[in-house]
């Protein structure tokens, strides 16, 4: 039976309207300025018709930028990155890695880059690493050694664009094609989007960060570039290309067919993809339709998942529900959560924020914050022993569900939007889908139709190092 027809059917019918109308007016043949403008916009776009929508909440905290604080933090921030780890003060070098700047601390004292750190810990790659700032700063003692800061970069191109430096005027033409796809988004969806500034917005980023990309890889001449989450790094892609440095992106989440980002079908593609993925397991390469050959996507593991589950293999799990939260649908949990902390359902109950949830879920999430629940709103307790010591997870379609998975958890999934990107575990009954704490704990309670009957290797293959050492040979041969 496919359950997913009954799920969602407004964010499905979102996502169907979405691509009928790239389709419609053929979106990916538009140039701004001879830039493909429409595979650098997609997934911010379609995520701002969904928060209108109110199908989905916003995913991470932003930072004020009509706060006079946050602008002089930004220029003393951009004074200190001048002299402080300056990316253009490195050395030549064969691999330029651009990391993740959401670090997490580790019992070693460290705060490490989860996709990076654990590679270069183990490889001995000759490489600059370089991470963007969070939030105006860094998290410190970082882990990385030879790191430099993309601060000089981020902030160069925030006060070019200030000073009105890097403006882009949209031609005639360009602006009359933009208003056409406005008007069918208008008519589609009902709702306002001014997609004339989104891309103006965007060919302004990309001229302000283009050269600045352009001078910093003369400087260093890496062999291979090293990405995370290349959906926010399209002008560094670009640029990458046009001189032929093979671009690497590690996986750092759990994408589906129906993320815009990752996803392109028909003949729907992207100038601005790394031109190698390398993905948890055999499953990510096997469901979505990359725009890339098979060929370049390497299925090598996660490393930091299986350091961590070794650690935590021995420990005793209770009777614990741990809740993953995630910023798009925070709301939908939460409230799940504090509903089902009502009843006596004897088991102890975990609400574990998405990082970018700390700062605002006591305003948004007023609810759990009267609800006898605990919930972890930092860093102190590690993922990983949550999962290990707990029987139960509750999600949408968090990385983590995936993870989970490696710690033998019974997982239910909410009915929410979103959950279409779970549709294996749900079709093979590795997770059930739950649309309220009533229907949960009937489950709980009764005979579950559950199969254990999965192979892990399937999501994330083993022996993640030597995995990843052999495909950076390959590339090398490849490319060289």
């Amino acid at each position: 039976m496919n359950h997913m027809n009954s799920y969602n059917l407004e964010y499905d019918k979102a996502l169907r309207l979405f691509l009928d109308l790239e389709q419609e007016y053929n979106t990916f043949s538009i140039k701004i300025n001879g830039t493909p403008v429409w595979e650098r916009i997609r997934q911010n776009l379609f995520r701002k018709i969904l928060r209108k929508l109110d199908i989905i909440n916003q995913p991470h905290s932003s930072v004020d930028k009509s706060n006079i604080f946050n602008h002089i933090k930004g220029v003393y921030k951009w004074g200190r990155s001048l002299f402080l780890k300056n990316p253009f003060f490195a050395s030549k070098s064969d691999f330029f890695f651009m990391g993740s700047s959401r670090r997490k601390p580790r019992e070693d004292g460290f705060q490490w880059d989860l996709f990076c750190d654990p590679i270069l810990n183990n490889l001995d790659l000759d490489y600059v690493y370089s991470e963007p700032p969070y939030e105006f700063s860094h998290k410190k003692p970082a882990k990385t050694e030879n790191i430099k800061y993309l601060d000089v970069i981020t902030y160069t191109s925030v006060v070019q664009r200030e000073l009105g430096f890097a403006n882009y005027e949209l031609t005639e033409d360009e602006e009359r094609k933009l208003l056409a796809i406005e008007r069918g988004l208008s008519d589609a969806f009902d709702i306002s989007v001014c997609l004339c500034d989104l891309v103006r917005e965007k060919m302004r980023e990309r001229k302000s960060k283009k050269w600045l990309y352009e001078r910093l890889l003369d400087r260093i001449q890496p062999k291979i570039a090293v990405i995370v989450a290349s959906a926010f790094k399209h002008t560094f892609i670009e640029v990458c290309k046009n001189r032929d440095l093979p671009v690497v992106e590690l996986q750092h989440g759990g994408f589906g067919p129906d993320h815009l980002g990752y996803s392109f079908t028909g003949n729907k593609s992207s100038t601005t993809f790394p031109d190698y993925l390398f993905v948890f397991g055999e499953f990510w390469k096997e469901n979505i339709n990359f725009p890339i050959r098979d060929e370049n996507v390497y299925p090598v593991g996660y490393q930091y998942l299986e350091e961590e589950k070794k650690k935590y293999e021995d420990i005793q799990n209770k009777q614990q529900i741990l809740f993953i939260s995630q910023g798009p649908f925070g709301k939908v949990i939460s409230k799940f959560a504090a509903e089902l902390a009502v009843y006596d359902v004897e088991y102890s109950i975990i609400y574990k924020l998405h990082p970018g949830e700390y700062a605002r879920w006591k305003d948004e999430y007023p609810w759990l914050d009267r609800a006898p629940i605990k919930v972890l709103d930092n860093d102190s307790v590690p993922l990983y022993k949550l999962l290990a010591e707990s029987e139960i997870q509750v999600g949408v379609n968090s990385t983590v569900i995936w993870e989970g998975l490696n710690f033998d958890l019974d997982t239910y999934l909410l009915n929410a939007p979103g959950i279409t990107r779970m549709e294996y575990l749900i079709e093979q009954n590795v997770a059930s889908v739950v649309s309220s704490p009533e229907e949960f704990i009937g489950i709980l309670n009764g005979e579950r139709d559950r199969t254990d009957n999965y192979d892990l290797k399937y999501f994330f293959e083993p022996n993640p190092i030597r995995n990843i050492s052999k495909a950076f040979d390959n590339i090398m041969e490849r490319e060289y």
